[in-house]
């Protein structure tokens, strides 16, 4: 039997490596502080601090709140598709149990089989890479609904069923596509280069305050590295961070593969 994390481990789990990461990317930033003040020790700091260097340093920042809100709208999108996906699963499940005591000529186990079976294939697809029985389990399914069409279920039940199925397909495809591909990678490595020339420019920066500019540095520095670790995560939901809190979860989907398994035999309905 698979071990089941309860949610207060979930939640346990999650705080600690929240917090690891936030005191990994605070030493980050740290580092960058002290290396300001040894920049201001050595004299090497040349540009004067003036409003121009506070603008320069605000669009910077602007640039990478833009670009996070852009791929948030994804990733709240992504969010829906496991909902979307089990929803559907459990529906065609529901459907068959139903027809299945109104007709004679029709046994639902098989279709509880293959929707079971899909929705493996359908997690690990989204995990992992394409599985290549994903198209014949998605026809399969298509199958047992042409057999309800045989058995005289009526055909506005039948379409239905096929647009749930329809549905899922495009979910786990739209899935696929995130996973697969980097979204606006022109506008991460703009990202990547501004955050690095704002720091930059913070580090040739002269002041008359070398503690206060270097704890200034640090504290942008902190910023500008969680939002782009953020990023870097927002951009592709479904792939594994070292098991983030912020990867979409497909629990949903694994409790539908269990709902929709075929039911041991001489059980009831």
């Amino acid at each position: 039997m698979t071990e089941r994390r309860t949610f207060s481990d979930q939640t346990v789990g999650d705080m600690r490596f929240n917090v690891l990461l936030t005191l990994k990317i605070a030493a980050l930033a740290c580092l960058a502080g002290l290396a300001k003040y040894g920049i201001d020790e050595a004299g090497w700091s040349r540009l004067p601090l003036n409003a121009l260097t506070g603008s320069i340093l605000s669009a910077v920042t602007f640039v990478i709140g833009f670009v996070l809100n852009s791929l948030i709208k994804d990733y709240k999108d992504a969010e829906k598709l496991p909902l979307e996906i089990s929803s559907a699963i459990k529906n065609l499940a529901d459907d068959g149990a139903y027809f299945a005591d109104q007709l004679d000529d029709f046994d639902d186990t098989q279709l509880r089989a293959d929707l079971h079976r899909l929705t493996e294939l359908a997690t690990n697809t989204i995990l992992n890479t394409t599985d290549p029985d994903l198209d014949g389990a998605l026809r399969a399914v298509l199958g047992n609904i042409s057999n309800l069409d045989r058995a005289g279920a009526p055909p506005n039940h039948t379409v239905r069923m096929k647009a749930d199925l329809f549905l899922i397909r495009k979910s786990i495809e739209r899935a696929r596509y995130i996973r697969k591909i980097f979204n606006l990678p022109t506008a991460y490595s703009l990202v990547l280069t501004a955050a690095v020339a704002g720091i930059t420019l913070l580090a040739m920066t002269v002041s008359d305050h070398r503690v206060g500019i270097a704890v200034s540095t640090s504290v942008l520095a902190f910023l500008y590295a969680y939002l782009l670790r953020l990023i870097s995560i927002v951009e592709n939901p479904f792939a594994k961070h070292n098991g983030h809190m912020d990867d979409i979860s497909l629990y949903m989907m694994r409790e539908a593969a269990e709902d929709v398994a075929p039911r041991p035999a001489g059980s009831a309905g």
